[in-house]
C-alpha cells in the first residue's frame, strides 16, 4: 500500500497515502488531530504537555473503563488486551494496548521526558485489513519531537520544514491548496502549495499569479521579480519593501520564491513578510515538490 509521510505539530508518521487530515486544534502543547480514510476515522491523536510523570497505567486504565461503558450502554461486546509487545516507542514511558467492540482498535500511551507530552493514539481498522500489520507499520513510525533546529510539516500535498521556534498562525488546507504561515515575534514565513498548475496558471506567469494571489499583501510594497531556476524549475524571486515608512510598524519587507514544479503540475511559494529580512535558502532546501526528495 502506497505511504505518506504525514506530519503536525512537532509529530510524524507514514499513513495509506489515500488517507488525510479531517480535523485538527490546539497547538504543540495540547491538542487533537483527526485522520480520515474516505470513509471512516482512522487515526486520531490526542495529546497534552505534563507537568509531572504521569501514571500511564492509571491513564489506560481509565480509557478501557470508559470505552468498555460505552460499549455496554450500545449492547455491543467488549475485550481488551494490554501490555502489547507489536512496536516499541524508544527512549519513552509507553503502553501498547488494543480493544474490540463495534470495531477493531490498537492504541497507544506514550510519555517523552525529553519534549514533556503526554500522547494517546487510536488506530481504527476494519475488518477485512491485517490490523496487527496496519498498526506495526503506523505506529512503528510515530516520532513526537524532530531531531535538529527545523520542524518538519507534511499535510495535502505540502511538504516543508520551519524553525522549531516559530508558531503555526494560520492554515488552509484542501486537496487543491495547502497553506501554512508560522510567526515569531511579528515575523511571518508562509507556505503555498497549489495544485493543477495547468488550469490554475492559464497562460499566466507564476509572478503574475503570485502578484495576484497575494495581492493585498503586496499592495502597501514595491515589488521587484527576478527569473531564476531552483531545482531545475522554473522559479522567480521577489523583493520588495514598503513604500511609505509607518513610523511605529517600521520598512515592512518581502521575499519570496515561486516555483512550478511540472512533473507535479503544481505551484509552490515560499513568501516572508516582515522587518528583518530574511535569507529563504534553508527553508527553500526543505520545502520538498517531489516525493524521491525524502
Amino acid at each position: 500500500m502506497p505511504e505518506q509521510l504525514f506530519a503536525w505539530q512537532k509529530f510524524s508518521l507514514r499513513i495509506p497515502e489515500d488517507w488525510v487530515l479531517a480535523r485538527y486544534e490546539g497547538d504543540a502543547a495540547r491538542g487533537y488531530l483527526r485522520i480520515d480514510d474516505e470513509d471512516m476515522v482512522r487515526v486520531e491523536l490526542k495529546w497534552e504537555t505534563a507537568t509531572k510523570v504521569p501514571d500511564l497505567e492509571k491513564m489506560v486504565e481509565r480509557y478501557l473503563k470508559g470505552t468498555a461503558k460505552e460499549m455496554k450502554k450500545s449492547r455491543l461486546p467488549f475485550t481488551s488486551e494490554r501490555h502489547l509487545k507489536l512496536v516499541k516507542f524508544p527512549g519513552k514511558r509507553f503502553e501498547l494496548f488494543r480493544w474490540r467492540g463495534e470495531c477493531e482498535c490498537w492504541c497507544f500511551v506514550t510519555w517523552c521526558a525529553e519534549c514533556g507530552r503526554v500522547v494517546i493514539g487510536r488506530l481504527i481498522c476494519r475488518e477485512y485489513e491485517n490490523s496487527k500489520e496496519l498498526a506495526r507499520s503506523i505506529f512503528g513510525s510515530f516520532r513526537d519531537h524532530p531531531d535538529g533546529e527545523y520542524q518538519r510539516w507534511a499535510v495535502f500535498g505540502l511538504d516543508c520544514s520551519a524553525p522549531k521556534q516559530w508558531v503555526l498562525v494560520q492554515s488552509s488546507l484542501r486537496p487543491g491548496l495547502a497553506e501554512l504561515e508560522f510567526d515569531l515575534a511579528g515575523e511571518r514565513i508562509r507556505f503555498t502549495r497549489v495544485s493543477i498548475a495547468h488550469i490554475v496558471l492559464q497562460g499566466k506567469t507564476i509572478e503574475q499569479w503570485y502578484r495576484e494571489f497575494f495581492e493585498k499583501r503586496l499592495r502597501p510594497l514595491g515589488v521587484e521579480f527576478e527569473n531564476t531556476t531552483h531545482r531545475g524549475h522554473t522559479a522567480c524571486r521577489a523583493t520588495g519593501k514598503q513604500r511609505r515608512t509607518i513610523p511605529f510598524l517600521g520598512p515592512a519587507r518581502l521575499e519570496a520564491l515561486i516555483w512550478l514544479c511540472e512533473p507535479e503540475d503544481k505551484v509552490f511559494a515560499l513568501s516572508y513578510f516582515g522587518k528583518k529580512g530574511m535569507d529563504l535558502s534553508p527553508l527553500a532546501r526543505l520545502f520538498r515538490c517531489h516525493r524521491e526528495e525524502g
